[in-house]
């Protein structure tokens, strides 16, 4: 019965999502009020007699390139910037070398000879890019996937967390990375 209930809001709420995009689109169209046709994802301000509209967008999503299109219709701006990580810029210009899907990653342990591992490059987070890191290993088994506070020492030495999380947990990296970081780590690795 309560699944029942959880389905029936769902639906609620997802036509409630729908007329109020119907309604703000009719609204638009009686009073030729430009704000209301723009998308969601677009904010807005003034100030000075200049305005500003600024669209939130998601660089795999394909409703984001939708929402600009909508946006520069419905407003007709004068000018248009658009944000780009300097990786991006170098692949639109031409000039960016594409690296490999994987990268090496030697471990050492110790009294062990080192050993070489392909890992997913982390280009997006390269702050660090060309630059050792380096520290002892830790491998918390009451929180294999980083979810939590780490109830061990991991000041200076590189978390081990299992990729994922358990059936029905939020997960992400950036969770993982950030209680790693609170913690102390140095960097996090994370394993199938």
């Amino acid at each position: 019965q309560a699944s029942l209930i959880g389905l029936l809001a769902c639906v609620v709420l997802v036509i409630a999502m729908i007329l109020w995009r119907i309604r703000r689109l009719r609204a638009a169209a009686r009073t030729g009020d430009v704000h209301q046709a723009l998308p969601y994802t677009c904010g807005y301000a003034a100030a000075n007699g200049k305005e500003v509209f600024l669209v939130a967008t998601l660089h795999i999503s394909p409703r984001s390139l939708e929402d600009v299109r909508a946006t520069i219709a419905a407003v007709t701006p004068d000018v248009v910037m658009i944000e780009l990580d300097e990786e991006r810029l170098a692949e639109m210009r031409g000039t960016h070398r594409r690296r490999p899907p994987l990268q090496p990653l030697e471990i050492t342990m110790p009294g062990e000879e080192p050993r070489r591992i392909e890992a997913q490059a982390a280009v997006w987070n390269g702050e660090h890019g060309g630059t050792t890191v380096q520290g002892g290993l830790v491998f918390e088994e009451a929180n294999p996937f980083g979810l939590t506070l780490p109830q061990v020492d991991v000041r200076g030495r590189l978390l081990v967390v299992a990729r994922g999380a358990p059936e029905g947990q939020f997960g992400p990296f950036a969770l993982k990375a950030h209680l790693a970081a609170r913690a102390g780590a140095k960097a996090v690795l994370v394993v199938n």
